[in-house]
Parts: structure tokens; C-alpha cells; sequence
């Protein structure tokens, strides 16, 4: 599929990954032409020990609580894109309960701009 970046994280939220930052990574790796993905291996050998991140429920089933050390990977054609957003999740994942939130909100700010009327024809 082309180059593959991955990094190590360890979750800080005292939630874990759970439905909102899942969300917040659902909705960044939706825009990502490659596959980007979490498992608790550095190399997994099987289908079933990688968590897709365009999938709320697939990294939610990942259980990943706090303290866990997960690792992001990011594959595609686009190697300064894949390192981009595998950056943008460990750094969110790197964040404590009250940075995500705020992290969130500035994110649901920004897509609700980018929505205003005059972005669209007609």
C-alpha cells in the first residue's frame, strides 16, 4: 500500500479511548486516503489484532483503558500525511480528560466554520 509510519503511545485520559476521542479519530482519519489503524503490537501479524480508526465501535472494542501502550499506525502514499496524522492522534491520545475535551470542542469549532453557507454553490 505504499510507506507505513507507527508510533507508540500511552493513553493518559483517565476514561481511556472512549467514544468521544474515538470519535475525534474516526472523523480526522475519515479525510486520510491510506488505512490508518491502532493495535497493542508494534507488528501485528493478524487482521483481528489491528483496530481500524475510521471505526468508532472497532477502537472503542480495543478497550484501551488508561496507562495502556497502544501504537498507531498509518499506512499510504502520502508519507508526510500518514506521520501527520499519526502525530495528531498520539498527541491526542498523550492528553489527560480535560486537554481532549478542550481538543474536541476546538475541532467541532472549526468544522462547524467550514460548513458556513457561503462554502457552498448555488
Amino acid at each position: 500500500m505504499g510507506n507505513c509510519t507507527t508510533l507508540c503511545a500511552v493513553i493518559k485520559n483517565k476514561r481511556g479511548l472512549h467514544a468521544r476521542p474515538s470519535t475525534m479519530i474516526a472523523r480526522r482519519c475519515g479525510k486520510y486516503n491510506g488505512r490508518v489503524y491502532l493495535s497493542y503490537s508494534e507488528n501485528p501479524k493478524q487482521e483481528e489484532d489491528k483496530y481500524e480508526c475510521r471505526d468508532v465501535m472497532s477502537m472503542m472494542a480495543m478497550e484501551a483503558g488508561p496507562g495502556k501502550k497502544v501504537y498507531i499506525h498509518a499506512e499510504g502514499e502520502d508519507l508526510i500525511e500518514a506521520k501527520n496524522i499519526v502525530k495528531w492522534i498520539y498527541d491526542l491520545l498523550s492528553m489527560r480528560h480535560e486537554e481532549a475535551i478542550t481538543a474536541y470542542e476546538a475541532q467541532r469549532n472549526q468544522e462547524a466554520v467550514s460548513l458556513d453557507s457561503s462554502n457552498f454553490i448555488g
